[in-house]
């Protein structure tokens, strides 16, 4: 058996016996748990104990439990600020949980760098992120010097340091299948829009379909190219039927979120998976028109199901009410009556005046600022490059758009190699994410305080796997 194998099978100190450090540990936790029901008389107070010791004792010295466990409680998972506006969901994502489970992430990287074959090799990807990284560490020292609550450094730190991401899945085991944690995240990605449309069921009966406010949907800007490229790659006919079955419920959440650029980047990137599917198969199309028939009546049927399963749920007019939310897209004239549009593009206008004596630097992470268009204080933006440039600055703004014009760079030149149709998968699936998220980046902080860093830096970590294979 290989050491990397070995590795994830035994124990992260795989120089220990399993057996004899596990079993006492346990022993300890059966010891509590048993205080525990002698102690507490509420049910729900015993039940979270079983479930958090399961779960330590699934997880203990295994680096890949932790991370699938870690990866799937900050996707699934909404944030309490946002709860009142995303009902019946009782679990979510909180820093203060998601930030010790992370640095025990990090401490099991570190250990099975020291006790396995993986060496960091210091690349330009690694160089870049690694920068991004310092830049960070300078902007948290600066806004303690400014006086910024430690709360907040901590909410807008920790989104960052998930870049750390990359170097945990490029250097551990876990790097040799980008394939099973690309499904994982489309399983994340389905239960979140199972999520609002059981969120929307709570709501039904009004006349405009009441909006979820939520980001995490986002994570459909993934979904739909990995469903769609599969579609257009795979040979298998389960597999395309399982993407077909997944689209309407991926579709379905997007459509409920009203987030407008959502809309128009699921749009465009609908869009290009169509010419693509068309280009592919485009001696098929000439010689069998059958073929065209199917997939455009395929299209339409997905869109009918979507529509249709949340009027059906939400019992309202689900058509008129995307009509009056897409309206703004129509000319840009009716920005000017959009409120919305109106308060963020004022709130970044003062932003960049409020900070044009700091633009080297930025106001450090955890600064705050108060609008006088929604009458409280902003953590942050809607415009993650505002946002950046306000927190970190110019030299920070710029060692982050230098990690993603890396990766743009290795992954157009991945397209004209000899890619398998798994590769061709991950690696179109990661292009039409960050195309899309650049496009919804502009509306809001999604790409620079948000906690899928974590699941985008993995992405980065794929392709660049792909691109130093075929280098």
């Amino acid at each position: 058996m290989k050491e990397s194998e070995n590795f994830l099978d035994v124990s992260v100190i795989s120089l220990l016996n399993k057996m004899k450090t596990i079993l006492p540990y346990v022993t300890f936790l059966v010891t509590i748990l048993a205080i525990s029901i002698a102690t507490f008389e509420s049910l729900k107070i015993i039940v979270i104990i079983i479930v958090a010791i399961f779960l330590i004792t699934y997880i203990s010295f295994s680096l890949e439990k932790l991370f699938f466990i870690f990866a799937f409680y900050i996707i699934t998972f909404e944030e309490p600020g946002l709860s009142v506006y995303f009902p019946g969901i009782p679990i979510t994502y909180r820093t203060f949980i998601a930030a010790p489970i992370f640095l025990l992430l990090l401490g099991y990287w570190i250990i099975h760098i020291n006790y396995s074959h993986f060496k960091v090799e210091w690349q330009t990807m690694e160089k870049a992120i690694a920068i991004f990284l310092i830049f960070t560490f300078i902007s948290t020292i600066y806004g303690l010097m400014n006086g910024a609550l430690l709360g907040n450094i901590l909410e807008d730190c920790l989104p960052l340091l998930y870049f750390c991401s990359y170097f945990i899945v490029s250097y551990t085991p876990l790097g040799e299948n980008y394939k099973k944690i690309f499904k994982f995240f489309l399983v994340c990605s389905v239960l979140i829009s199972l999520q609002f449309i059981y969120a929307i069921s709570i709501f039904k009966g009004s006349f405009f379909l009441t909006r979820i406010v939520s980001q995490h949907i986002h994570m459909a800007q993934f979904a739909v190219p990995f469903l769609g490229a599969t579609l257009i790659y795979t040979d298998n006919p389960k597999k395309r039927l399982l993407c077909l079955f997944s689209l309407p419920f991926i579709f379905a959440g997007v459509i409920i979120s009203q987030q407008r650029a959502l809309w128009l980047s699921i749009f465009l990137t609908t869009l290009t998976l169509l010419i693509m599917l068309i280009y592919h198969y485009r001696k098929q199309i000439l010689t069998n028109i059958n073929r065209v028939i199917y997939i455009v009546g395929g299209i339409i049927i997905v869109c009918i199901l979507s529509i249709l399963l949340i009027g059906r749920i939400a019992q309202t007019n689900v058509l008129f009410t995307m009509f009056i939310r897409s309206s703004v897209f129509l000319s840009p004239k009716f920005l000017l009556y959009d409120e919305s549009a109106v308060i963020r593009i004022n709130e970044l206008k003062e932003t960049i005046e409020e900070n044009k004596n700091n633009l080297l630097l930025g106001s450090g992470l955890g600064a705050v600022r108060i609008t006088r268009w929604r009458d409280t204080k902003q953590l942050t933006v809607d415009n993650s490059f505002i946002y950046l440039l306000w927190k970190m600055g110019i030299l920070g703004l710029s060692s982050f758009l230098f990690i993603y014009l890396i990766f743009f760079k290795h992954a157009f030149l991945l397209l004209s190699k000899p890619l398998t149709a798994d590769e061709k998968i991950i690696l179109i699936s990661t292009i039409l994410n960050f195309a899309g998220m650049f496009i919804i980046a502009l509306t809001n902080a999604s790409i620079a305080h948000y906690r899928f860093i974590f699941v985008w830096s993995i992405m980065i970590a794929a392709v660049e796997s792909l691109y130093r294979k075929y280098a």
